[in-house]
């Protein structure tokens, strides 16, 4: 099936102008289609088509220096976040070294609000004997 949008070749072989000087209807069927089909009268101008994309491709390099500035920072960030997973990773491993080895002691955790107490567990030979919840 053929596509209803196609300009079919400029009809060469006929006559463009008749014999009372008007031009003829296959030239100007012809000529109505090729300017429907570049936007009709009132289409925007080359001029302008090519401000407009000149507009928004500054804006795609504006937003991709954006992303990549932020991709920046997040990798920064993430970097971080993997020092602190693995030193939590470390001190948990030595905690663990202690319970499995029957640790007797008191661990004192940290106050929950600035105003709060700090609280404590107590473990005889690695079994938590008391705690005492932080605030």
């Amino acid at each position: 099936m053929a596509d209803p949008n196609a300009l079919a070749p400029a009809p060469t072989r006929q006559q463009l102008v008749n014999a009372d000087g008007n031009m003829t209807p296959t030239w100007t069927q012809w000529l109505q289609k090729l300017v429907d089909r570049v936007g009709g009268l009132y289409s925007t101008g080359v001029g302008a088509l090519s401000d407009q994309l000149s507009a928004l491709a500054s804006r795609v390099t504006s937003n991709e220096s954006s992303f990549n500035q932020q991709m920046s920072a997040l990798e920064g960030r993430m970097a971080g976040l993997e020092t602190r997973v693995s030193a939590l990773e470390s001190e948990m491993a030595a905690i663990q070294t202690l319970l499995d080895s029957g640790f007797t002691g008191t661990i004192v955790t940290a106050m929950l609000t600035t105003t709060g107490a700090q609280g404590s567990m107590t473990f005889s030979r690695g079994v938590l004997v008391s705690q005492q919840p932080a605030t």
